[in-house]
């Protein structure tokens, strides 16, 4: 009885050993594609007006506005959706009209009580960069960022 299970332990070493020994290693070829920058003339940083990102919130879709992130960046486009997720959360999605395919997503967080908090990407699919939207401090950013790092809705 003591060999069976001796024979046995070492007869399912033996044939986990060869069955993990005789995969290959799969060799996945990755490639990032180098994608042109559009926002290489701007700042990494730069300061955009609160007042600015509450005035498209106030239009419909369908409308066209213009909206003033910074003093190097506005964008001009067409409002394709307008999500009300919660009574306290309300999301644009805004195409451009100046360049084609750029893309601007901006949601609104009011909490009763409580300033609205805004949360913005303004991307295009061809571009290696987007700018986001951050806050610090008191203030908001729009900052800089490798688009490979960013997934567009």
């Amino acid at each position: 009885m003591k060999n069976r299970y001796t024979g046995l332990v070492v007869f399912l070493f033996v044939f986990t050993h060869v069955n993990t020994s005789a995969q290959e290693a799969l060799t996945v070829p990755q490639f990032i594609p180098v994608k042109p920058l559009l926002f290489s003339k701007l700042p990494q940083r730069s300061v955009c007006r609160q007042s600015a990102l509450e005035a498209p919130f106030q239009s419909a879709a369908g409308d066209t506005v213009k909206v003033e992130l910074s003093g190097q960046v506005t964008f001009h486009g067409t409002i394709t959706e307008k999500v009300r997720q919660s009574p306290v959360l309300v999301s644009l999605n805004l195409q451009s009209l100046d360049s084609s395919g750029a893309m601007l997503h901006l949601t609104r967080l009011q909490l009763p009580g409580k300033a609205p908090q805004y949360k913005a990407r303004l991307l295009h699919p061809a571009s290696g960069d987007v700018l986001v939207l951050t806050r610090q401090d008191d203030q908001y950013l729009l900052v800089k960022k490798a688009q490979k790092f960013i997934l567009p809705d």
